[in-house]
């Protein structure tokens, strides 16, 4: 039987001033306040277990782009293949239209204007992962990947049981009772990380610029404003 949530979800110190920075006096209110919105971002939890699943059962199913994005988010997806494929298909890629890189502990993507995997970073995210004592951790990759588990940065070890990839271990951390972090943060975590490190697509698209013809993506989109996305961008 795992032990979850050894202690109130394992924060550093450099991840709640994070919050703090982030969010103001909102982080200064006790956990149990912050219900709602700010710990109710669970749903990319059960994607990441049903496309583990859905991966892991049939590789021919992994993708060569994975898009994650919402649902009032227009995509100019040739943009998006153009540049995520120029990269080598061999080297782990993950692009976000609107990337935050500002000295925080992690990078993450506003994740309203998309996320984008390419298949490498699909294939390291689903590598099972071993780092029990007495077995030869053959690769720099899975060192690396032992080392920041160990690392327990949000409490992510105390749900690692060896065999995981990474899509299990944050599947069972977003889980916990007591989870409390945007699923932006997840994402960002995950692949900072774990997963290669995210990228800028260009031009960036973040809430203050305005969307036009060489815009990746669109957020806050209206069912007219998609319309008249698609006729600009076809």
């Amino acid at each position: 039987m795992i032990e979850l949530c050894k202690s109130p979800l394992g924060w550093e110190p450099s991840i709640e001033q994070f919050r703090t920075i982030l969010y103001g006096a909102a982080s200064g209110k006790s956990r149990q306040s912050k219900a709602g919105w700010f710990c109710a971002q669970r749903r990319i939890g059960p994607a990441l277990g049903f496309l583990g699943l859905l991966y892991q059962e049939n590789t021919t199913n992994i993708p060569d782009i994975l898009v994650l994005v919402d649902d009032d988010t227009s995509v100019d997806i040739e943009k998006v293949k153009h540049q995520m494929l120029q990269n080598s298909s061999a080297d782990p890629f993950v692009g976000a239209a609107c990337l935050f890189d500002r000295g925080y502990p992690f990078q993450f993507a506003f994740g309203g204007f998309g996320t984008f995997f390419n298949k490498a970073s699909l294939l390291r995210l689903l590598q099972p992962i071993y780092c029990d004592e007495g077995r030869d951790v053959n690769s720099e990759l899975m060192q690396s990947t032992c080392d920041n588990l160990q690392q327990n940065r949000v409490g992510e070890l105390d749900v690692f049981e060896n065999g995981d990839s990474i899509f299990d271990i944050f599947y069972k951390f977003i889980a916990f009772t007591k989870f409390c972090m945007h699923s932006d943060w997840v994402v960002g975590y995950m692949v900072t990380f774990y997963g290669g490190g995210m990228h800028q697509l260009v031009p960036k698209q973040c809430r203050r610029d305005t969307c036009h013809e060489k815009s990746i993506t669109c957020h806050n989109q209206s069912p007219n404003d998609m319309k008249e996305f698609f006729i600009v961008h076809h």
